[in-house]
Parts: structure tokens; sequence; C-alpha cells
């Protein structure tokens, strides 16, 4: 006997072949006479033929009663020509005593000893889980085999060199372009080892190896691989939602930018066909790259702490060179490339702030008595302290860096910093925010804080007193000027806005200095200077705004 299987193919414009791969499951190859046969078997076409080839298993007959059992051919490694979707043939080699005892024992003639031939034979029947390679040069499946309840069976896979393990599926992987599109195969499991388990106490999954419980029928899982090459090239990076190209592309590396101090989380996202890990080198001090444990998802996190360096000789800003290394299961990698700079904290939004504390109702701080004062320090890597003195309170104020910032970097004047400030005040504690915006040139604060017993409302301006790049701006005070209140409370500005305070309200001596300047240089304070040509202080005015 022998089982006749017929392979279409050939092709009008070039010589064509194919291998035949042979994989034994529950026969064995003492079923078989393949005398010097080997395999895999290779089909060719001349150039300009074009049909059938004939491929031919001998079986050899025994004394033993058998249930059926069964082989597989599948082809693969086609050169001229391509592989349709039949590339896969069970051959059933059929015993005919079987059927014989079957209907002996049925009819009730079987002998004693063909009734425990027979369920010697029952016994035996149980599920038969095989394993499969696909496509048959790729790699290997070792494993499998009958298990019947209370038993497992364990398959393994390895790739050939020039090939890439990406999973198992429980039929052949997509043919042609389809497979090149990453995640396109909902795979059965991507580790290398499958495992189907009947036992009472079934194993755990790992990182290596998979198992699965809800299989009780006869099964076949394919071992599906792709090219090294088709591994490489299916490999995608980005980078906070932007695409990346890979070296290959040869494009210009893109630019990113990002301002010291303002707290980044930029998601990581690599794809393939099979796994992919994410390495990072060249990222600026306090940033790196993280992973996190639950999703295995990559991002670029962390708070900059230096600004980019500026070249001395040019004058411009020499960005960090980093490189991201994609790296898939089957060891193939790709490098994405992006200058990233690091701007400074723009001089409007670093130093000193002093301002008012007002109740959340009326809204307006202007209109209103304060009932109490802010005085803020934000340093050029974006980290924030401070204190709120509100209704005989005060408030301790800290945050590490800023959490956002908006607006586009080519405009500073529409840019707005935003921080999550902790304020405590005893055992009492607040989260809240507050922003930073410009105002002509002018660093204003805003934010409020909102508790069980008070909420209010904070306002403070940049105090240019303190600020170094424009000291050199501010009107001089080359001697003390004096203005009297209406309550005959005298003030005197002094030099770096200084002002000082002495007079009797309601018969009682009043004295005083403000250490740090009067608020809000520019902004809050309705002061009116009078000055003379050479920005000299002449005459000082309260009222204007």
């Amino acid at each position: 006997e022998k089982a006749t299987i017929r392979v279409n193919g050939g092709s009008a414009e070039t010589n064509s072949s194919v291998k035949v791969y042979l994989t034994y499951n529950t026969a064995a190859a003492a079923d078989l006479d393949l005398g010097k046969t080997k395999y895999p078997v290779t089909l060719t076409w001349e150039k300009g033929e074009v049909g059938e080839k004939v491929v031919e298993i001998p079986v050899k007959a025994d004394k033993t009663i058998e249930d059926d059992e069964f082989l597989t051919l599948q082809l693969a490694d086609a050169q001229g020509m391509e592989l349709g979707e039949a590339r896969v043939c069970t051959v059933t080699i059929k015993d005919p005593g079987y059927a014989e005892l079957a209907a002996k024992v049925v009819a009730g003639t079987a002998t004693a000893a063909e009734m425990k031939a027979w369920t010697k034979l029952q016994a035996a029947k149980a599920p038969y889980i095989r394993g499969l390679a696909d496509p048959a040069n790729a790699g290997k499946v070792s494993g499998g085999g009958l298990c019947a309840a209370g038993k497992k069976v364990t398959l393994k896979a390895s790739a050939n060199k020039g090939f890439v393990f990406v999973g198992w599926q429980d039929s052949p992987i997509a043919i042609d372009g389809e497979r090149l599109q990453p995640n396109a195969v909902a795979y059965t499991a991507t580790t290398p080892s499958l495992v189907i388990d009947r036992t009472a106490k079934p194993a755990k999954s790992s990182a290596t190896s998979t198992t699965l419980t809800n299989v009780t029928d006869s099964a076949t899982f394919y071992a599906c691989f792709i090219t090294s090459a088709e591994d490489k090239a299916a490999i995608t990076f980005g980078l906070n939602g932007v695409a990346l190209a890979g070296a290959a592309a040869e494009t210009p590396a893109p630019a990113w930018s990002n301002y010291c101090g303002v707290a980044v989380s930029w998601p990581v996202t690599s794809g393939g066909l099979s796994a992919t890990t994410v390495k990072a080198a060249g990222l600026p001090a306090g940033l790196k790259l993280v992973q996190d444990k639950a999703t295995k998802a990559y991002s670029v996190a962390g708070v900059p702490t230096a600004a980019s360096k500026v070249d001395k000789k040019t004058g411009l800003t020499v960005p960090s060179k980093v490189k991201f290394t994609v790296t898939t299961g089957g060891k193939s990698t790709e490098t994405f490339s992006i200058d990233l700079t690091i701007m400074p904290l723009p001089d409007w939004s670093v130093g000193t702030f002093d301002g008012q504390v007002g109740s959340r109702v009326p809204r307006d701080l202007e209109s209103e008595e304060p009932v109490g004062t802010v005085s803020l320090a934000i340093a050029a890597n974006g980290k924030i302290s401070g204190k709120i003195l509100e209704s005989g309170k005060t408030w301790a104020l800290s945050a590490t860096s800023f959490s956002a910032v908006e607006g586009q970097l080519s405009d500073v004047d529409n840019l707005a910093f935003r921080a999550m400030v902790i304020g405590k005040a005893g055992k009492e504690v607040s989260t809240n925010e507050i922003v930073v915006v410009a105002k002509n040139g002018v660093g204003v604060l805003t934010g409020n804080f909102e508790l069980q017993t008070s909420n209010f409302e904070l306002a403070s301006y940049q105090n240019l007193w303190k600020r170094a790049d424009t000291k050199a701006a501010q009107p001089v005070f080359k001697k003390n000027v004096e203005y009297v209140l209406e309550n005959g409370v005298k003030l005197t500005f002094k030099k770096d806005g200084v002002v000082a305070f002495a007079g009797k309200i309601g018969g009682a001596s009043v004295s005083g200095t403000s250490k740090k300047g009067f608020d809000g240089w520019c902004a809050t304070f309705a002061v009116e200077l009078t000055l003379d040509e050479q920005s000299a202080v002449t005459a000082v005015a309260i009222g204007g705004e």
C-alpha cells in the first residue's frame, strides 16, 4: 500500500522548486518503507513546465492491530513560485484489521483474546497534541503526543538560522505580505514552550512557557516563524505619539524640546512581529527610560535638571543626541535617533514672587481687602519654595518642579508654567495648582488653595529688584524719597525697593520696613514715580491704577 500526494506547481518564466517535509505523528518510521529516500525531498519544475508532481509514501504491513495512525507533509521554501494556502497535508494510515475487530466486538463474536486486544486499544485512545513548524523549513518542534486526562504534553519550538520564532497558532500563519504587519496575528501564545496540561494541578505560565488547560480534544499547534529580515523590517518606534524613522530610512533625526525644571512623561511605543525591548542612550540629566511593571509599557520620564549647553563660538544651543535601540525577540535591532534640546526657564518665570492672598469671595483680589501675603521663590531647575501668611496661619509651600508647560516654545509671551504645590500648615496639608505667565515681560503667579476651613486665592508678581537682567533698567533712588499719606504716616522709599514707614495711627506710634521691597513693582502697587533724564527718582505718588 502507498499514499499518493499530488503537488501542483511550476512557472512559465523560470525554473521553480519546492521542498516537502515529513513529520511523524502517531505513525513511526517503522510504518513506512522509504528506502533511501530522505526528507525533505525537493520537487522541481523546468521553466515553462506547469503541472503536478507526485509524492508517494509506501506503507509497511504488520501483524499488529492498530487504530488509525497519521503523519504530516508540509510544503516550504518555494523558489520561482509562491506557495498557495494548501501547504499542509495529513496522511492517515488505516489498519483494516481494526475495522474487522470492531465489527466482531459489536456483533458479539470476538474471542477472549480479541476482546483483550480491543480493550487495550480503547484504553490507549486520548486526545493527540501535534506540533508543526510553519513554515516547515524555518524551525523545529519537539514534543507532542497523546494527552489523556491527568497528563500533560509539552511542545517546544526552536528557530533555524535566519528565522525567528514569533508565536503559536492553531492554523498556519498568514502568508504573503499579511504576516509583515505588526500585531496582525493574534497568537495563542508567544513563548517558545507550550504546555497542554490536563492534570489536577496544572503548571503556571511563565516568561518562557505558556500553559493551556482547556484543550480536551486532539489539536494541532503551529509554531510560526518569520525570517530575520522580516523581523527587522517590521520594527516600529514612536515617542510621545510621533512615529520615528529608523537608521535605515536615512532621515534627519527629529528635533525635540523641553524646559529645564518641567516634568516629562513621554510614552514610548515599539512594535514588531516578535516581542520588543527598548533601551535609551544619551538622555539629558534627570530623564530616564522607565518600564511599567504591570503593562510593560515604556516611557521617558523625569525632570531635566540642566539646560542644554551653548557653543561659545557659534552661540548655538547644542542638543543631546539621544538614541533608542529596539530589540526583538529574534535579536533583530533597529536604532532611532532624536536631537533633544533642554531650554532654560524664561527669566520671567524664575526668581522671587511677592504678593497678596485674598478670600475666594469676591474672586477679584483688586476689589477686596487682602487677608494675607505670599512669597515664593522659583529656582532655575523648577524647584518652588516659599510661604503664605494667611489669617494668622503660616503655610510652607514646596514643589520639586513644574508639572506642565502650555503654549508654543517660540512665543514666550503665551507660555504658561503650571505646578502642583504642596502647602503645609501644622497638620493640615493641601495640594493645589499655581500658574506662572508673562505679562509685559514680568512673571505673574496666580493660584488658589481649597481647604475644609478656608478657601483663598493668591496673586504675586515677580520682584524685579531681584531679577538680574532687569536691575539695570530699574529707576534709581539716588537718595531717599518721601511720601506722606493722608493719615500722616510717612513712607520712605529707599534703594532696592525697600519701603520704610513711620507715624501715628489712632494716637499710637507705628513704624516698620519692607525688607523685600514693595510687592509687584510693575503691576500691583499703585505707585507713580517721577524720573529725571538719568532715570533718577525725584518724587513718589500713591494712587494711579
